[in-house]
């Protein structure tokens, strides 16, 4: 398995590459509550701060950041400080997301992965797409 690595705050988030269609930078909305969008290519995407609901974060972005764009059938950017790298995990590394801590959502994730000192949450994006498009 292979997953992207971004960087949302302190928190490290694994996405897997498969839903990934492009990362790009854009610049600072503010204070990002509730819908943005992205306009890309001539699509437009539904931007979303997964620190939100993983962990209960409404925050400042940096004056630049990554969106990471999918289309897993509705157009979704991630907003992520930064995309750090391509990761490949085991099945093995996998742990069940019930290690994460109390205060994040573990509903939202498919697992965690330690490697090299770091905590990895790894993001369930079929969840996320749900909770997105709920709130539309």
């Amino acid at each position: 398995m292979e997953y992207l690595i971004f960087k949302t705050g302190d928190n490290l988030v694994g996405l897997d590459v498969v839903k990934v269609e492009e990362i790009v930078l854009s610049r600072n909305l503010g204070i990002f509550s509730g819908a943005h969008s992205l306009k890309h290519d001539g699509k437009e995407y539904m931007l979303y701060d997964p620190s939100m609901d993983l962990y209960s974060v409404v925050r400042p972005l940096p004056d630049k950041y990554a969106a990471i764009l999918c289309n897993p059938g509705k157009p979704v950017g991630l907003v992520a400080d930064v995309a750090e790298e391509i990761l490949k995990v085991s099945e093995d590394e996998l742990q069940s997301a019930d290690t994460a801590s109390p205060e994040i959502d573990k509903a939202l994730l498919d697992g965690i992965v330690m490697q090299d000192n770091r905590k990895i949450h790894i993001l369930s994006f079929e969840k996320l797409t749900q909770l997105i498009i709920q709130r539309q």
